[in-house]
C-alpha cells in the first residue's frame, strides 16, 4: 500500500525525504488534534473524517488524515469511538484508522485502531456514537495495547468505497507510568 496525504497538492518529498509543502498546502488546517478529557485525564486524539474523500480501495493507498497530530510511543490504547457527523452510505464499504510511522511511509498498523469498521455505515442516526474497545468486533488489535513508535493517524476504505459521510473518530489513549507496569 502506498501512503498518501490529504491533500497531496502542493506536497512532495524532498530528497532528504521531508515533507515540503507549497502555496494553499502550507496553510491548510488540520481536521485533527489532542485533549486531555476532563475527568478521566486520558488523552484523546480527535480527527474527523470526509468518507468519501478517502482514496478508492482500488488504488489501494492509505491517506495520512495529519501530518502534525501524533499518538506518541508508550501510548496505551483504551477504546475508539466514532460519531456519524453526516450520514454515511457506500455498498460494503469499510473503514480502517490505524498509524504510519513520522517517516510518512512506513506502517505501523494500518488497521490497528478500527478494522473494516461499517457499525456506523448506511441509515445511522446523525449523532450516533459506536465505541471500540477490546474483543469488540471491528476493533483494531492496537486497541488494549501499548503503541511502541510514534504515529500519525490513517485511514482508508476497506472492501468497498464511500460515497458519503462525515465521522468523527475518537482515539482515547494514556502513557502508563512505570510504576503502572
Amino acid at each position: 500500500m502506498a501512503v498518501v496525504f490529504k491533500s497531496s497538492t502542493n506536497v512532495e518529498r524532498n530528497a532528504d525525504g521531508l515533507v515540503v509543502k507549497y502555496h494553499k498546502a502550507q496553510s491548510t488546517a488540520s481536521k485533527a488534534g489532542n485533549y486531555q478529557e476532563a475527568g478521566s485525564g486520558d488523552q484523546v486524539t480527535e480527527v474527523i473524517i470526509a468518507l468519501a474523500s478517502l482514496p478508492t480501495v482500488a488504488s489501494g493507498n492509505v491517506q495520512i488524515q495529519s501530518d502534525n497530530v501524533t499518538i506518541p510511543n508508550g501510548a496505551f490504547i483504551k477504546k475508539v469511538s466514532v460519531q456519524v457527523l453526516k450520514e454515511t452510505a457506500g455498498v460494503n464499504a469499510n473503514l480502517n484508522v490505524g498509524l504510519v510511522d513520522q517517516d510518512c511511509t512506513t506502517e505501523i498498523d494500518f488497521d490497528g485502531f478500527l478494522a473494516a469498521a461499517d457499525a456506523f455505515n448506511g441509515g445511522t442516526d446523525l449523532g450516533t456514537v459506536t465505541e471500540f474497545t477490546v474483543g469488540t468486533t471491528e476493533a483494531g488489535a492496537k486497541i488494549g495495547t501499548k503503541i511502541t513508535n510514534t504515529g500519525l493517524i490513517t485511514a482508508h476504505a476497506d472492501t468497498g468505497d464511500f460515497t458519503a459521510g462525515v465521522v468523527r473518530v475518537l482515539i482515547y489513549w494514556h502513557v502508563p507510568l512505570s510504576t503502572d507496569l
